[in-house]
């Protein structure tokens, strides 16, 4: 009987021996804590072996690429002409056309005098005249000449003198090589007595 009570012991312990060897060698996961009243979700691990898919997918959107800012094209400059531009030089007829300005505006004060003197009479001298005279090469010299009235609406004492306030004397330059004679008209333009216009019109070989 003693035997068989040892026989007994050593097979319990046997039994627990290889009871505690399953157990160290199992490694259950232990369940999540769970706050009291509070609903926790758990998803469940992917199987192995298998990607685990976190949702669907997620396209990232493509950047557009930046583009350079487009380079200017150097400024083209043409080549300025040497010394700069180049110097005007007048003509004979444009020689011709300054002196005839010239005279026409020393004539200015004779005429204004005219019209002082017509306003002094009571003459209203008012509108739009032309005044034309000649000037002719006489031995080397441009000398003008014969003065008239092309059309005037003042009254003829006032005409009379300012045909008379250019009607002689010589331009501070000769005549174009090959012309002998020019005739020139004058504008004379005039509002209640004042003068708004007095210039040189037009110059024409005849």
């Amino acid at each position: 009987m003693r035997l068989i009570a040892i026989g007994a012991l050593l097979v319990g312990a046997l039994v627990v021996a290889l009871l505690l060897q399953v157990t160290s060698h199992t490694d259950p996961t232990p369940a999540p804590a769970v706050s009291p009243g509070h609903a926790t979700s758990v998803t469940p691990a992917a199987p192995s072996g298998t990607s685990a898919v976190a949702g669907p997918a997620v396209h990232a959107r493509a950047m557009p690429a930046a583009h350079a800012a487009p380079s200017l094209a150097p400024a083209v400059t043409s080549p300025s002409p040497e010394g700069g531009k180049p110097k005007h030089i007048d003509t004979p007829t444009d020689i011709l056309r300054w002196s005839l300005m010239r005279a026409v505006r020393t004539s200015e004060p004779a005429v204004i005098d005219c019209l002082d003197r017509a306003k002094a009479a009571g003459t209203v001298v008012d509108g739009r005249a032309v005044f034309g005279f000649y000037v002719t090469e006489t031995n080397g010299k441009a000398v003008i000449s014969r003065a008239g009235v092309d059309t005037s609406a003042y009254p003829d004492a006032v005409n009379t003198c300012i045909v008379a306030a250019l009607s002689g004397g010589e331009l501070d330059q000769q005549l174009p090589e090959g012309q002998t004679e020019f005739r020139v008209l004058r504008e004379l333009i005039v509002d209640k007595g004042t003068i708004t216009t007095y210039k040189l019109k037009s110059f024409l070989a005849p």
